[in-house]
């Protein structure tokens, strides 16, 4: 599984806000069997397929003999940026905030909450009409809480993702995840996806800002191995030789991050979580009203 994150943050100490690229976050899972879709009856005992949360699985993606399933949250580094820049008036780097909510303020943000679907929401609730909050504010709370309380719900939200796509996919919840792109360069926002998805969390540095590109030379320079029409064995070897030679097998360890769940921060965490789907519903029904 790769959780793509496509937030790019500058991290100088002391510099302006400056996001070059991104918005939203993609976590996608592969399997080689079949996906099973449960399915449930309704009302007057027909069959049928309860609505899809996911994109997916879809045949041969990324290669052939894989399935590929997605799920996704709509505004993520968007939604630190409108914080950071429109609320707190960009007058304090990502890096600063990253900081300061990590040595301020306790996990779970004394009872702050927030969702980060400040443009609508993608899984596991597809509702283009749901919009961000943040729930029980106080005069007492910083701009570090805030910080910290739409960190923790993005990190919460990419939790919903993974439940999600076990369940649409018919897998175990996984326990390890990959990360790639701009977030990576943020030990705090890491620290909090490992703790509230209690996960451990895998970056390669040598490929977490440029993971897209690199996946597809590889897929490309692969397949300057194989003949016009390979088989599916040929494929296999052609992406396990190139993946070698470039360094990127499982379990080729080296320049590879990895951040553990803490114990009693995913405990609080698991606390959360299942408040999580009330206030979505919240956020949505206010609109609507």
């Amino acid at each position: 599984a790769a959780k793509e994150e496509e937030d790019v943050r500058t991290h100088r100490p002391g510099a302006p806000v400056t996001p070059r690229t991104g918005t939203t976050t993609t976590t996608t899972t592969t399997k080689k069997e079949a996906a099973r879709r449960p399915q449930e009856e309704d009302d007057d005992d027909e069959v049928r397929s309860p609505p899809k949360r996911c994109w997916g699985p879809y045949d041969g993606a990324p290669l052939p003999y894989l399935r590929m399933a997605e799920g996704g949250q709509s505004s993520t580094g968007s939604a630190l940026r409108f914080l950071a820049e429109t609320i707190f008036g960009g007058e304090t780097s990502m890096r600063d905030l990253d900081l300061r909510a990590a040595s301020e303020v306790p996990v779970g943000c004394d009872g702050l909450r927030a969702t980060e679907t400040f443009q609508g929401s993608r899984t596991p609730a597809c509702d283009p009409e749901a919009r961000g909050a943040f729930e029980a504010v106080s005069l007492a709370h910083t701009q570090a809480t805030l910080w910290r309380s739409l960190v923790e719900a993005i990190a919460i939200g990419t939790r919903d993702n993974l439940d999600e796509l076990a369940r649409e996919t018919d897998t175990r919840r996984l326990s390890r995840v990959q990360f790639c792109g701009g977030a990576t360069r943020s030990d705090f926002f890491l620290r909090a996806h490992a703790d509230a998805a209690n996960a451990t969390i895998l970056v390669r540095e040598r490929t977490a800002s440029n993971a897209p590109s690199v996946g597809a030379g590889l897929l490309a320079a692969a397949s300057l191995r194989c003949p016009s029409t390979p088989s599916n064995d040929a494929l296999r070897r052609a992406v396990r030789d190139t993946s070698r030679k470039w360094g990127l097998l499982p379990d080729d360890t080296r320049g590879t991050k990895l951040v553990h769940p803490d114990p009693r921060s995913a405990d609080t965490y698991a606390a959360l979580y299942p408040r999580r789907p009330d206030l979505v519903v919240l956020t949505t029904t206010k609109r609507r009203d």
